[in-house]
């Protein structure tokens, strides 16, 4: 059976992160394009009125196209777009919300506020579960649960990596849970599985799950960090922002739309460790 290859034109990003061009009338979506590139795709599936193809060339590449930083680029499905700038990304970021809102919302003209870049858009992550396999840790394959192999991960904030790095085999491990108070330091980890030996080397409280039940193995089950000047006390599986700058910024926004005085009661209904 012949795959049918086409040549196209790509002039958009849909909400998912692909990629959206045309070819003979149809919408083709494609991972790893830039909006403005010529690209050859496979098809690997045709809904009809749209399809979906396998990005194979890049024939006519954007000025924002960048190597990946990453070298698990290719294969892990942790990160999308890595292939263009911060610039381009955070001007198709908007452009989505933008969509969605006249698309889904029915917003003729939204009115889109600039968008609001918080921090390093590496080394950002203050907490991450990684996958475990053969004591090795991974993350999975865009689209797929196939692990691949992780040996270091850029999101990670710099007291989380260098923490990844010094794991070693994590024989008897199912899942593993980093966490780090970005702005105190604390750091702590939670596993799934069987505790290894050397946990004890990592100089971090270590969290067991067992089921539903949290059994604290070394050290205190819970970290702190700290917002706008307000610290919060998180345990090992609770809910809170992955990014801290991310975090104080979005305090900052509210703020600014709310004003709230110190008559105003504000409900954070979406709880988690309580945010707002």
């Amino acid at each position: 059976m012949t795959v049918p290859r086409i040549e196209f034109d790509v002039h958009d990003m849909a909400n998912g992160g692909e990629a959206v061009g045309k070819h003979d009338g149809k919408t083709i979506v494609v991972g790893g394009a830039v909006p403005g590139e010529r690209v050859t795709a496979v098809v690997v599936r045709d809904k009809g009125a749209w399809a979906r193809g396998e990005l194979e060339r890049v024939t006519s590449p954007s000025p924002a196209r960048v190597d990946p930083p990453c070298p698990h680029f290719e294969e892990c499905g942790g990160c999308q777009w890595q292939f263009m700038t911060y610039a381009e990304q955070l001007k198709w970021k908007s452009s989505i919300v933008a969509g969605q809102l006249r698309h889904l919302g029915g917003v003729a003209d939204p009115e889109i506020a600039d968008i609001v870049a918080p921090g390093n858009p590496f080394e950002y992550r203050n907490r991450m579960t990684f996958h475990v396999r053969d004591g090795r840790p991974g993350l999975y394959r865009h689209r797929s649960r196939e692990q691949v192999p992780i040996t270091s991960c850029l999101l990670l904030v710099p007291g989380l990596k260098e923490l990844y790095d010094r794991l070693g085999p994590l024989v008897g491990v199912h899942e593993l849970t980093l966490r780090m108070g970005a702005r105190t330091g604390q750091r702590a980890v939670l596993i799934r599985g069987t505790v290894p030996e050397q946990a004890a080397e990592w100089g971090v409280p270590v969290v067991r799950l067992a089921g539903r039940r949290f059994e604290p193995t070394i050290g205190s089950p819970r970290i702190h960090e700290e917002v706008t000047g307000v610290q919060f006390r998180i345990t090992a599986s609770a809910f809170f922002q992955v990014n801290t700058d991310g975090a104080e910024a979005l305090v900052g926004l509210v703020r600014e739309a709310l004003q709230p005085t110190a008559i105003d009661t504000l409900l954070d209904a979406f709880a988690g460790v309580g945010l707002f």
